[in-house]
C-alpha cells in the first residue's frame, strides 16, 4: 500500500531534505525553490507550505498563511498548522532527512498513517518553518479515496494514535 511505498522510498532518499509526493497530484513548479530558499534562509527542520485543492467539479480552494512563521516551539508550530489548514499532511511539508531516518509509516494503518507520522517528525523537530507560497495542488477526484474511509476499526485506531502524538 501507500505507507510501504512511503517507507520505500523514505529509505532509499540520498539529499539532506525529503519531500513526499502523492502520484495523482501535482507540485507546482517554483515549489522547489521556494523550498530551497526557505532552507537556505532557516535550516529548518521541518518546512510547511501553502497548497490548493483542486475539486473534479473545477472548484479550487487555497490554503495560504500570508507571511512565513519560523518556530522553535513544536507546540507553537502545530497550533499554527491547524489554524491555517497546512496541518499535518506530509505531502505540503519538507522533511529533514536526518530528522526522519529512524520512523517508518504504520503500515498496519490505511487512513491517517500520514498525519501521525507528521506529528511523530514535529515532536523530533526543534526548528519549524511555515511559507506562505502554495507549493502543491492536491487533486480531489470524484471517486472513493482514503480520505473517505468509513471502516469505524481503522478509524478509531488510527485517532486513538493520533490523539496520542497530539
Amino acid at each position: 500500500g501507500v505507507s510501504v511505498a512511503r517507507n520505500l522510498g523514505k529509505d532509499y532518499a540520498k539529499g539532506d531534505y525529503v519531500l513526499f509526493v502523492d502520484s495523482d497530484d501535482v507540485l507546482l513548479p517554483d515549489a522547489l525553490m521556494h523550498y530551497v530558499d526557505n532552507v537556505n534562509r532557516t535550516n529548518a527542520d521541518i518546512i510547511k507550505s501553502g497548497w490548493e485543492a483542486h475539486y473534479y467539479d473545477g472548484r479550487i480552494k487555497q490554503y495560504i498563511h500570508n507571511e512565513d512563521v519560523i518556530s522553535n516551539d513544536c507546540s507553537e508550530f502545530f497550533t499554527l498548522l491547524q489554524k491555517t489548514i497546512y496541518d499535518t499532511y506530509i505531502w505540503n511539508t519538507l522533511f529533514k532527512r536526518e530528522l526522519i531516518a529512524d520512523l517508518k509509516f504504520d503500515v498496519s494503518l490505511c487512513w491517517l498513517e500520514d498525519h501521525i507520522f507528521s506529528l511523530q517528525c514535529i515532536i523530533k523537530g526543534n526548528k519549524f518553518s511555515l511559507i506562505k507560497h502554495i507549493t502543491y495542488r492536491y487533486e480531489i477526484r470524484k471517486r472513493v479515496s482514503l480520505s473517505s474511509n468509513k471502516d469505524p476499526y481503522m478509524i478509531c485506531q488510527a485517532a486513538n494514535i493520533q490523539i496520542r502524538y497530539k
